[in-house]
Order: C-alpha cells, then structure tokens, then sequence
C-alpha cells in the first residue's frame, strides 16, 4: 500500500486536539506506543532507507515494513506493508532469527482523530521530543485539511522521527541512545 503523510510540529497537542474537537474530528483513545526498530549489524536497510518495525500496544504487535520515500515533494509518499499479531515475542525471535537486531526504539502517546465523510486520518503524537501531527491520506486531502487548521505547505515536514531525533541530538547535545520517555 502506498502512504502518503505530512507531519506538522505542534507547539502544544492539548491545544490542537480541542481545535480538531472543533473542527468535528472525533479522538479513539489515545495509545501508548513502544516502537522497535530492527536492522542488520550494518544498518543496511537504515542506509537503503527502509524500515522493519515492531510497533507494540500492549499485547499487540503491530509489524511494519516500510520502503525508500518515492517522492521528493512536499509530502512523503512511501510503499508500506503491515499486519498486526499478538505474538510480540514471537515476532521479534523471527526478526533475530533472520539475523536483524533491534536498532533503535522510540516511544510516543498517540491519538487517531476520524472525521464522517473525510477520506484521512489525522493522528496527535506526543513524543519525548516534542509534539507533532501526522496528516494521512491524498496529497490534496493533507494540503486542504492541513490549510483549514491553519497550517501551510512551508510548515510540513516528511522527516522521519528518527531523523528528527537526531535532529534534536544535535540541537540539545544530549546522549541518549533511544527517543523514549525514560
């Protein structure tokens, strides 16, 4: 399946999510989500700009193969593929029988806001680096909906939170290892 996002920098989550309340975007419940990057003792797949996750919410595991991004434009637009198990232990043994070992782990709370009638999904993240924004769905969908929230292309970003990360180990001189709330 091919995904196309836009994430947005928030200045603070509470704020946004009262203005999509507003808006008539409706929240599930927010999640707690611990994700676990997994790659070869090289990095290969993180060097080829491909991605093999395990996304875990509490018992479930969420397992998630992402490819290069196929677009250089103002959204990112990537091939993903992804099923869901309850088998968390059992999949992280076949990644490492597979020889892939987990590389990097980040952590986030995350809201899904659906709204009747719009074909996107608009998802609230709060992360040890701060909040975001993820708008999902068609190009022209994210450029609307992302307009009527008061947001423009120049404040897009289709940056990974692994490169945002270390992004903010730049600009913080920390020396964590993982973005986790720790």
């Amino acid at each position: 399946m091919l995904e196309t996002e836009v994430k947005l920098r928030l200045a603070d989550a509470a704020a946004f999510r009262s203005l999509l309340i507003e808006h008539g975007w409706q929240p599930d419940t927010q999640v707690f989500e611990r994700n676990t990057v997994f790659d070869t003792p090289t990095a290969e797949l993180l060097g080829s700009g491909r991605l093999l996750r395990i996304r875990q919410i509490d018992d479930r595991a969420i397992i998630t193969v992402k490819l290069p991004a196929a677009s250089n434009g103002p959204h990112k637009v990537r091939e993903e593929h992804q099923f869901e198990t309850n088998g968390v232990e059992q999949a992280r043994q076949v990644f490492l029988g597979l020889g892939y070992e987990p590389s990097w782990i980040y952590e986030k709370r995350r809201t899904t806001f659906r709204k009747d009638g719009e074909e996107g999904i608009i998802e609230v993240d709060e992360t040890p680096i701060g909040d975001y924004t993820e708008m999902e769905g068609d190009a022209g969908w994210i450029d609307r909906t992302a307009a009527a929230l008061g947001f423009s292309e120049a404040d897009y970003l289709v940056d990974t939170y692994r490169t945002l990360f270390e992004a903010w180990l730049a600009r913080t001189g920390s020396n964590v290892t993982h973005m986790t709330f720790d």
